[in-house]
């Protein structure tokens, strides 16, 4: 059964905006994707593609394709223009965000500058992108690979543009928990004996004022410790803040309301009324907690 689409943006007419002197879009994600495509097949996972050549596909005819296709996912590949440095995801407003954010962090891994794994809501409060509003249950990944009017993000693309395109193959199958074979190397055989389980990392220290203001600094500290993209800012809905909600065994909808400072109020032992204050006793007790590495 076919689990997975690939969307190589743009073709024919439509070049792309994120195009310049050295490459157009529409050629290198298609460079990319067809890359992508060969890969999945070696592991034995089924790919359907919107385009194989430099073909110009509308916006609801690709998107019927991705919703009448039978595929759980899509990854829709793109490099992006307009200004900054560096890769970004973009996922649904329904969605989690855990793969886009996996995705994000191997690109980091592999040495692209990143931005942000991120959802946008349109004014009716649908997913602004048609790849994510039109395509039924496909959950769609939008990789934008780097930013082409940025001549060092340009440079690494025309160097690395295999190697980024095989960690999204690397962070999808660890995503579904499909094994993942590096190209050129054949599985290996099972330990004759297994192996002792590994101690958990531990998490980084950070070393924070304590002030009680839920400023980038300690922001950026918060993400670090959880592992998300670090920006230091909080967007609605925010990466980070569905991964403390997951700590401390709230809803995780990715927003920083009373339920959830309630929850981290009782977890840190300071007086509960679901509010943060200017300082705040919770945020002074977040950077303590942050500073020791351990929430």
């Amino acid at each position: 059964m076919t689990i997975l689409i690939f969307d190589p943006g743009h073709g024919g007419k439509d070049p792309g905006g994120g195009s310049n002197k050295y490459f157009m879009e529409k050629d290198k994600v298609l460079k990319i994707s067809l890359y992508q495509e060969k890969r999945f097949k070696e592991l034995g996972i089924d790919v359907i593609m919107t385009r194989t050549t430099d073909k110009y596909i509308d916006s609801t005819p690709r998107a019927n394709l991705l919703k009448n296709s039978g595929a759980k996912y899509c990854i829709s590949n793109h490099i992006n223009a307009g200004g900054g440095e560096g890769a970004e995801t973009i996922h649904s407003i329904y969605s989690e965000g855990k793969l886009a954010t996996k995705i994000l962090l191997e690109l980091k891994n592999e040495g692209q500058k990143i931005r942000r794994a991120f959802s946008k809501k349109n004014n009716s409060g649908t997913d602004w992108y048609y790849m994510h509003r039109l395509t039924g249950s496909v959950e769609t990944i939008i990789v934008e690979y780097g930013i082409a009017d940025n001549v060092d993000d340009t440079k690494r693309i025309r160097k690395n543009w295999k190697r980024y395109a095989e960690v999204v193959v690397k962070a999808f199958c660890e995503h579904i928990g499909y094994k993942y074979v590096a190209p050129g190397k054949k599985e290996e055989s099972k330990p004759s004996k297994p192996s002792k389980p590994s101690k958990k990392p531990s998490k980084p220290k950070a070393n924070l004022k304590i002030d009680g203001y839920m400023g980038p600094l300690t922001i950026k500290a918060l993400q670090r410790y959880f592992g998300t993209p670090v920006d230091g800012y909080l967007s609605k809905p925010s990466l980070v803040i569905k991964a403390l909600q997951k700590s401390l065994k709230v809803k995780q909808d990715g927003y920083m309301g009373p339920i959830t400072i309630t929850a981290m109020q009782k977890r840190f032992g300071t007086p509960q009324d679901g509010f943060i204050s200017r300082p705040s006793l919770v945020i002074k007790a977040l950077q303590r907690r942050l500073n020791a590495g351990k929430l």
